[in-house]
């Protein structure tokens, strides 16, 4: 039976940590509603699904079903789809699923809980759930999970794989320390210090940080939470961090010798980041919104961003000014953290990271596999200072991307991007460490580049999935970064690490047109199918006016003055639609 026509409205709501409506993204996401036969859930017709059965060759250009971890009750025979039909919340949200998926099924969410994916007890007897909240109030996050169950057949990794013990969180007995001071106010003054949570920075000292023969000038200013104020044109943002005075080590191959780091002490000045603003070749209009409902789709809208903003000097390579600007911006971070070090103050926090994976041999293991865009200038990714595009997949420790090792440089898809900050606070990484040694063991992090050919992306995914195999991992987590181009990677891996014997689990955003009624992914795998939705790249927002902008003084995009009210596509509002797995959006019935 098709879906059916219901007068119920729906709408479309962001929600805070504990589940409270915080706001509601307009009348544009309220239509009618379809139900499938089977299905008790409501949802906009730009979130419909495909039915189980359905021919989706039209649709997706092959034969193939999706698991749907829809937020009612469903069960998966009756009605399955990737589509707008889902919006499982992005902050580090993902099932690793057992083979024979047909005949579980997700319990509906309840307002009243944290989390509205909690799995239920008919899903598989094993299954628990744990909401957990990495570090920091904007970086919510929960992670179900549930333990492979496969049949007998088909490829397995050897009996005789070793597991390693010095990977994952942080390797042996070895062990990385946060030492975190919050935020609370900021402004300019005389002298760059930290003192009892308020920030000032030195409007002198931060120009000689940023100086450089390729800038002509630079000027940075405060923008805070709550204000009547967006920035525009937003590049990267860093959160600050340090090793301490003279320390070294932080952001590796940037500002000291590239080395694997994660270890030792690293100050954090959490609720802050430095935020680089303006025009560079190929970057595409980012949006950041302080204040309404949009402030909280990007992990910006809760920060105190100090915006850098440039002019380029005349007859200076932009390859140049971009990387002139990027430096400025690390050693301006590392001098905020650097200020906070030296403090005559507590930290707020001591968050210590133990390293290793044995000692849980029971458990499964679980590792990440993040996806980094390599499409040569200006849409590049650096690890340990240098591009990656050359590279192979690359097993790395996770402390090493808290101490900065992966340093964005690639400014297209604003609402897919994954900037410096992120990779410093990975969410898939934060909800996996919370997790080890409780129902999992946090199996390590492994790097790859995003080819740009076919024969490349195909090697690359095969080389990753025999990474994760030699590593030991059970299961994986693949997120991404970019778009179409970047799905191919995604279900190439996916499908090689099912081939392997291990779950994979794909973060995508999908691109599924204003109405939600297109093709939601560009290539999706043909064999994996646990795929997690961080929402709607077309999907269309109205942002009020407000009272000043940072960052340009017009929008491009929509050729309009950048203060002036706003109807855009999500794609453009800084990490909306974080594949890293950042997100506060979610959708449910209306009430």
């Amino acid at each position: 039976m098709g879906p059916v026509e219901s007068a119920q409205p729906a709408r479309a709501v962001l929600i805070d940590q504990d589940e409270t409506v915080v706001g509601e993204m307009g009348e544009h996401l309220t239509g009618p509603v379809r139900r499938h036969a089977g299905d008790p859930g409501d949802f906009p017709d730009s979130h419909r699904g495909v039915c189980a059965g359905q021919d989706t060759k039209d649709r997706l250009g092959a034969r193939r079903q999706y698991h749907s971890t829809w937020p009612t009750d469903v069960h998966a025979d009756e009605c399955t789809g990737l589509g707008d039909s889902w919006h499982a919340r992005g902050d580090a949200v993902a099932s690793i699923l057992p083979e024979d998926r047909r005949r579980h099924r997700l319990d509906r969410g309840d307002s009243t809980t944290r989390d509205p994916l909690a799995l239920s007890p008919a899903f598989v007897p094993a299954t628990r759930h744990l909401t957990v909240t990495p570090p920091g109030d904007h970086f919510p996050g929960s992670l179900p999970y549930a333990p492979s169950r496969r049949p007998d057949t088909g490829p397995k990794r050897s009996a005789v794989t070793k597991r390693p013990a010095d990977l994952g969180q942080g390797g042996g007995e070895a062990s990385l320390t946060r030492r975190v001071r919050l935020v609370r106010t900021v402004g300019f003054g005389a002298t760059t210090a930290f003192s009892d949570g308020v920030l000032t920075v030195s409007h002198d000292e931060a120009g000689r940080l940023l100086a450089h023969p390729a800038l002509a000038s630079t000027r940075v200013s405060w923008v805070s939470p709550g204000e009547s104020a967006r920035i525009v044109k937003v590049l990267d943002a860093v959160e600050p961090r340090s090793k301490g005075p003279g320390g070294g080590g932080i952001f590796p191959g940037f500002l000291g010798p590239a080395r694997p780091q994660g270890r030792g002490v690293t100050h954090v000045l959490r609720g802050a980041a430095v935020v680089a603003a303006g025009h560079l070749p190929r970057a595409q209009e980012a949006i950041v919104e302080m204040a309404g409902p949009a402030a909280a789709l990007s992990p910006l809208g809760a920060t105190h961003n100090l915006v850098v903003e440039f002019e380029p000097a005349d007859g200076a390579a932009w390859e140049d000014v971009d990387d002139a600007l990027r430096r400025g911006v690390l050693r301006l971070a590392v001098r905020l953290a650097d200020a906070a070090a030296a403090a005559d103050t507590e930290a707020d926090a001591v968050e210590t990271l133990t390293g290793g994976t044995a000692g849980h041999p029971t458990l499964p293991r679980v590792g990440v596999v993040t996806n980094l865009q390599t499409q040569g200038r200006f849409k590049d990714v650096f690890v340990y200072g240098r591009g990656f595009g050359a590279s192979l997949p690359t097993l790395i420790d996770a402390g090493d991307l808290d101490d900065g090792a992966v340093v964005s440089g690639q400014f297209g898809h604003p609402g897919l991007k994954n900037p410096t900050y992120l990779h410093q606070n990975h969410p898939v990484v934060a909800a996996l460490r919370a997790r080890h040694g409780r129902d999992l063991v946090f199996a390590g992090v492994v790097l790859s580049p995003e080819p740009v050919d076919q024969a490349g992306k195909e090697l690359i995914s095969a080389h990753a999935a025999r990474l994760c195999a030699s590593a030991g991992f059970d299961a994986a987590v693949i997120t991404k970064e970019g778009g179409g181009n970047a799905d191919g990677d995604m279900a190439l891996k996916m499908d090689a690490l099912e081939d392997l014997g291990i779950t994979a689990v794909g973060v995508f955003a999908e691109m599924a047109g204003a109405e939600g009624t297109a093709p939601p992914v560009v290539v999706a795998p043909e064999r994996a199918t646990a795929m997690v939705s961080t929402g709607n790249y077309d999907e269309r927002l109205s942002l009020p006016a407000v009272s000043r902008a940072v960052g340009g003084t017009r929008i491009d995009l929509v050729g309009c003055d950048a203060t002036a009210a706003l109807d855009v596509p999500t794609a453009v509002v800084y990490c909306a639609l974080s594949p890293l797995g950042w997100g506060r959006l979610t959708c449910r019935e209306a009430a």
